[in-house]
């Protein structure tokens, strides 16, 4: 089970907080001596706002929020807020967050996975004793919970595609899901199960946003329970109805958002996962990643090229079949600066696989380049193979 070191926060409406000289209300109650002074300690401070609509605390309904998030010293936050009723002054709209906060580095150690945190005893405990003091720093021993694919099974495929184009294309509109709680946390929770670990630490959420328009830019994505409760600035989001079905068409644009959006529609996890731990490995997300291999399909190819570059280059060579149906420019001058015809090729290819494979090579890089690599290996048995697969250049004229 992975050792993971979190720092604390504790936050709710008191008479007294950690520093006496705020006096009553909303404050910090408890911190871990990490935090205390550090600008991170305002953003949590910040990031614990909870609020309820009218129409919620008439039915006496009021959700847990659960936040992910990045603080200003590149550190994580996870955290879950409560509804605690009333204040010590009796007043209604009282609330208790707490943050665990952790590195980076601890974080990959948990696959990137926020929920690992979330659903540690540690943040689900109800009730934490709320008294004025510093915290130590917590000692955690989390079972290894990687997100599965098969995760995705309960949320719909085409909301799921929209969501990866959305998420993984990134822009400055936060993703908004308007709809039942319960099933925008299984929709975030299929979102991480689908996602390798960089694009996971990209995807911060909250998951419970009334009135919390200040606080988009922490936030990729975000939830309301209904219509009613999001923010009047929907200029700034992309929303997706869970109840009408319906979603702002989000242009895809990647070719890795484009090869999920497939596999998801397909129902296809097996590819995803292996797809995932090859660029986590290629990538030096966490130590000791291993594993992972190319789906052999173009597309993988093409996702695989734009997301680790030429670090994704020694997977790729030998696969001449492969490499004929996703070249492009940037690829193959790479290929070109890495390897000799025979190694590009690979030793299973036929000659005129070889040919077809060095052809396109030809028509897409610059010519020097190309003059220059074939010089650089002439003799080589790959270039000797596929020149034997030309014809003369008398028959060539002849045409």
């Amino acid at each position: 089970m992975p050792a993971v070191e979190a720092l604390e926060h504790v936050f709710s409406s008191v008479e007294r907080g950690l520093f006496p000289g705020q006096g009553r209300g909303f404050q910090t109650v408890a911190a871990s001596e990490g935090l205390i002074g550090s600008a991170d300690l305002g953003a949590l401070e910040e990031a614990a706002f909870y609020a309820l609509s009218r129409e919620r605390r008439g039915r006496r309904d009021s959700p847990d929020k659960e936040t992910f998030f990045r603080l200003p010293s590149g550190r994580f936050a996870v955290g879950r807020t409560v509804y605690r009723g009333v204040d010590a002054l009796g007043r209604e709209g009282n609330y208790l967050t707490r943050h665990l906060v952790v590195d980076r580095e601890a974080l990959l150690e948990l696959d990137a996975n926020p929920f690992a945190l979330l659903d540690a005893p540690e943040l689900s405990r109800a009730s934490p004793e709320v008294v004025p003091r510093r915290l130590p720093a917590l000692a955690l021993d989390l079972p290894a919970a990687p997100p599965e694919a098969r995760d995705a099974d309960g949320t719909a495929p085409d909301l799921l595609a929209g969501l990866i184009a959305a998420i993984v294309d990134g822009g400055e509109k936060t993703v908004l899901l308007i709809g039942d709680e319960q099933a925008s946390r299984r929709a975030v929770r299929a979102l991480f199960s689908l996602l390798a670990q960089e694009e996971r630490l990209r995807l911060t959420f909250s998951s419970h946003f009334y009135e919390s328009h200040h606080l988009r830019p922490r936030y990729a994505l975000a939830a309301v329970g209904a219509g009613s409760e999001a923010p009047a600035q929907r200029q700034d989001y992309l929303a997706f109805d869970l109840a009408a079905g319906l979603a702002l068409p989000a242009r895809v644009q990647s070719a890795y958002a484009r090869w999920l959006a497939g596999r998801v529609e397909a129902r296809d996890w097996a590819p995803v996962a292996e797809l995932n731990r090859l660029l986590d490995r290629l990538r030096g997300e966490r130590r000791g990643a291993h594993g992972g291999s190319l789906p052999e399909t173009p597309e993988a190819c093409a996702a695989l090229w734009e997301r680790a570059g030429a670090r994704a280059v020694p997977e790729l060579l030998g696969r001449a079949q492969l490499l004929k149906t996703c070249l492009e420019r940037p690829l193959a001058t790479a290929l070109l600066a890495a390897a000799a015809p025979s190694a590009l090729c690979g030793p299973e290819a036929s000659p005129e696989t070889i040919a077809g494979l060095l052809g396109e090579i030809k028509a897409v890089v610059a010519a020097g380049d190309w003059q220059d690599w074939v010089g650089r290996w002439r003799g080589d048995p790959a270039l000797d193979l596929a020149g034997r697969q030309e014809r003369p250049w008398w028959r060539k004229w002849g045409r």
